[in-house]
């Protein structure tokens, strides 16, 4: 499993990106502290037969109220040790799933996580199935 450590947006989304564009493996991003998010993050739109653990390491992806969490179109993600908080959905993206998006081709398990004070003027403020 090849595992890519993030400590900001930017770091976030390059690693979502890399993995995104993979065609096979299980990979890993592992947060190696709290982030306070400076735009969305890139959505998560995996091919089959690559997979994709976020670990947030007992850390905080903070949305600022300004950004929301994360979005998950394709694919098979576990999401573990990780608290979203502050997350928003508005706008562009879409209104739903403020912490947490699962597309109808996303498989998501979730391990040790937290949400606290996540919105969504669509409906979902911490997770939205669609």
């Amino acid at each position: 499993m090849s595992t890519i450590d993030v400590s900001s947006t930017t770091n976030l989304n390059q690693a979502i990106a890399t993995i995104d564009a993979k065609t096979a493996g299980s990979h890993k991003i592992l947060f190696t502290q709290s982030i306070t998010e400076t735009a969305n993050p890139t959505t998560i739109a995996l091919v089959p037969g690559v997979s994709l653990a976020i670990d947030g390491g007992g850390f905080t992806m903070d949305g600022a109220d300004s950004h929301r969490g994360l979005v998950v179109t394709t694919g098979t993600v576990l999401l573990e040790n990780l608290t979203i908080a502050g997350a928003k959905a508005t706008g562009s993206q879409g209104t739903a799933g403020g912490a947490l998006l699962v597309g109808a081709g996303g498989i998501v398990t979730l391990e040790n996580l937290a949400f606290s004070g996540n919105t969504a003027t669509g409906g979902g403020s911490d997770i939205y199935l669609q």
